[in-house]
C-alpha cells in the first residue's frame, strides 16, 4: 500500500511507491527532488494530511493511472494558532517584543495613562500642559546620521498660549535642538511646526499648510532623507518656512528626548493627548500615503516605540522597541505589571536579534547576568502551578528562576527551575531552610545550543517535566505535601546560596507562570502554540 500525502511547498499530491516519491501532475508521475525520508520531515513539519493511496498504482516510476476522485487526499489546510490556554491563569507572561530597549521612561509632574482618550487599543499619554513630560535619556540610539522619522498621533486640547505648544523635543541648548510643536500665536498659530537648530544655525523649518483642530488626532510624521527633510499631516506633504529643509549632518544633542515638553520646565508644554510614538532610522515616508491604521509595529529600525498602553492614571510607560543591546526591564504581558528589572548595567542581560525564528531572545552571560522581580502576592506560590521557558543553554548547569529571599541557601527557596548536571531540574519548597523543599530532576540530557521548550508542572501530588511536550519525569518525590504560601522574590538567570551563586549561560526567549497544573490537552495546545510561533522547536 502506497501513501499519498500534500505537501505544502509542492502544489500537486505526492506519492510514495515503493520507497520512491512521485509527483502528481495530470495523469502521470514525475519523480520528487527528494529522498524519501526528507519529504515525510517536510509533511511533518506542515501538519500535511496522509491518506491511502488506490491499490491500483504500479510500483514503476513510469507514467502511472490518476488516483480515483473519490480517494484523493483533502485540499491543505494551513496550520493556525491555537493560542495559549487558560490565559486568565497566567499572573507573568515575558515574551520577546517586552525586552525593552530603552526600559521605563522617567515621568515627570502629572504625565499619565488616560483610557478615555485614545487613538488606538485602550490608553494613550495624557498632560495638561504644566509641567508634565516623559523623558529618555540621551544614547547612541539618538545620534542620527542618515535617513529618519519621527511620528506620532497627536491631539491637542489648545491652539493658543503663551509659548509653544510642544509634543515632542530631543534638545541640548538654544543652539541645538530638535522640536515639533504648534505654534501659539501670529498669522500660524494653530500649524504643526518643526524646527532643527545646529550650532546656533536654523537648518530646517517645516509647517503644517493650515491649523489643526482641538480634540482631533492627527498623524504627524517628520521624515528625513538623505538632506531632504518633510514634514506630513495626515500622509500629505506639507510645505517648508525660511529655516529650509536640507540638512544631511549629524543630528546628536547632549540632552533628553522628551515627549510633552521644550527643555521639561518654563511654559512650552503639551495640553492634551499622544498616542503611538516612534522614531526610526529610516524613512519610513517618502511620498504622500496613508496613515497608519493600527498600532506601530516593530522592526530592526525602530530605535524607540511607544504604545502608552496601561490602566487608567497608570504612570509605567516603557519602550516597546526590542533590545539589540545590554537592557534593563523585561516588560511582564500578562497585565498583572510583574516586569522584571536590572538597573546595574555590569549585571544587564543582551538583548539578541533574531534569536529564534525571528524573535529577540534574553542572553544571560552565566557569571554576572541576572534580573529581579519583586516579591508580590500574585507569584506568593502556593498549590498547583505550572511554569514554562522556551530557552536553550550554553553551559550545562543554570538556574532560569529562583524564588527566594536572596540570603538563605538554596534550600530555603520555594519554586526553582533550571538546568543541573544537564538534566533540568524543578524544586518547590516552602523557603524555610532545610525544610520541607522537594527537588524534581529530568531523565534526559538538555543539549546546549538547542531551543526547546521546558514545562514544569505541579498538580499537588506529583511533579512532572515535559520537554517540548514529551514527558520527561513524573513522579511525588519523596516526603512531597503542597508547599505554603511564601513571600519571596524572583531571580530570573541567578541562585542565591549562602556563601555561592550559580549563575544561569544560555539565551530565554519566553517565560510564563500559570497558578495552575496545566492537563494533557492544555499542555499539547500549549506546545501547538509554541510550535506554530516558533517553527524550529
Amino acid at each position: 500500500m502506497s501513501d499519498v500525502f500534500v505537501d505544502k511547498s509542492i502544489t500537486d499530491p505526492v506519492i510514495k511507491v515503493n520507497g520512491l516519491c512521485y509527483e502528481l501532475v495530470g495523469s502521470s508521475a514525475q519523480p520528487v527532488d527528494s529522498t524519501l525520508e526528507e519529504v515525510f520531515t517536510n509533511c511533518d513539519d506542515c501538519n500535511a494530511e496522509i491518506s491511502p493511496s488506490p491499490s491500483s498504482l504500479s510500483p514503476s516510476p513510469s507514467p502511472i493511472a490518476s488516483p480515483s476522485p473519490s480517494l484523493s487526499p483533502e485540499p491543505f489546510v494551513s496550520p493556525s494558532d491555537p493560542g495559549l490556554p487558560l490565559q486568565g491563569n497566567i499572573v507573568a507572561h515575558y515574551l520577546p517584543e517586552g525586552v525593552s530597549r530603552h526600559g521605563l521612561a522617567t515621568i515627570n509632574g502629572d504625565a499619565q495613562l488616560d483610557t478615555a482618550v485614545k487613538k488606538f487599543d485602550n490608553s494613550s499619554l495624557e498632560t495638561d500642559g504644566t509641567g508634565d513630560d516623559i523623558e529618555y535619556a540621551d544614547s547612541s540610539d539618538l545620534t542620527f546620521t542618515g535617513n529618519l522619522t519621527i511620528e506620532g498621533f497627536l491631539n491637542t486640547d489648545i491652539l493658543s498660549h503663551s509659548d509653544f505648544i510642544t509634543a515632542w523635543s530631543y534638545h541640548e541648548d538654544g543652539s541645538n535642538f530638535l522640536s515639533g510643536s504648534i505654534v501659539h500665536t501670529g498669522p500660524d498659530a494653530g500649524k504643526f511646526y518643526i524646527q532643527l537648530w545646529v550650532g546656533g544655525v536654523f537648518e530646517v523649518e517645516l509647517i503644517t499648510l493650515a491649523a489643526l483642530s482641538t480634540s482631533t488626532q492627527y498623524h504627524i510624521a517628520v521624515a528625513r532623507v538623505g538632506s531632504t527633510w518633510t514634514l506630513y499631516l495626515e500622509g500629505v506633504a506639507q510645505t517648508s518656512l525660511g529655516g529650509g529643509t536640507d540638512f544631511g549632518g549629524t543630528v546628536n544633542f547632549a540632552g533628553p528626548f522628551r515627549i510633552g515638553s521644550f527643555i521639561g520646565s518654563g511654559t512650552s508644554f503639551w495640553n492634551g493627548h499622544e498616542d503611538e510614538f516612534r522614531i526610526s532610522i529610516v524613512a519610513r515616508y517618502t511620498t504622500d500615503f496613508t496613515p497608519p491604521t493600527g498600532p506601530f509595529k516593530y522592526d530592526t529600525d525602530t530605535v524607540l516605540l511607544l504604545h502608552f498602553e496601561g490602566t487608567d492614571a497608570s504612570t509605567r510607560i516603557f519602550d516597546s522597541a526590542e533590545a539589540t543591546n545590554a537592557f534593563s526591564l523585561w516588560v511582564d504581558e500578562s497585565g498583572n505589571e510583574h516586569d522584571m528589572a536590572q538597573l546595574t548595567g555590569a549585571n544587564q542581560p543582551l538583548g539578541v536579534a533574531n534569536a529564534l525564528d525571528g524573535f529577540t531572545g534574553s542572553l544571560f552571560d552565566g557569571s554576572t547576568d541576572f534580573m529581579n522581580i519583586p516579591d508580590n502576592t500574585d507569584m506568593d506560590q502556593t498549590g498547583d502551578l505550572t511554569f514554562v521557558v522556551v530557552m536553550k543553554t550554553t553551559d550545562a548547569d543554570g538556574i532560569v528562576y529562583a524564588q527566594s529571599d536572596g540570603i538563605t541557601p538554596f534550600t530555603a527557596s520555594s519554586l526553582v527551575f533550571g538546568v543541573s548536571g544537564g538534566k533540568t531540574i524543578f524544586r518547590r519548597g516552602d523557603g524555610e531552610a532545610d525544610t520541607d523543599e522537594w527537588t524534581q530532576t529530568g531523565l534526559n540530557d538538555i543539549d546546549d545550543g538547542v531551543f526547546r521548550s521546558l514545562v514544569g508542572v505541579d498538580d499537588g501530588a506529583t511533579m512532572a517535566i515535559y520537554l517540548n511536550n514529551v514527558l520527561d519525569v513524573d513522579s511525588t518525590p519523596a516526603g512531597y505535601t503542597v508547599p505554603g504560601t511564601t513571600t519571596d522574590q524572583v531571580y530570573v538567570g541567578r541562585r542565591v546560596n549562602t556563601g555561592s551563586e550559580l549563575f544561569f549561560s544560555g539565551t530565554v526567549v519566553e517565560m510564563i507562570l500559570y497558578t495552575v497544573a496545566l492537563d494533557t490537552a492544555q499542555l499539547a495546545q500549549l506546545q501547538e502554540h509554541l510550535d506554530f510561533k516558533y517553527p524550529t522547536l
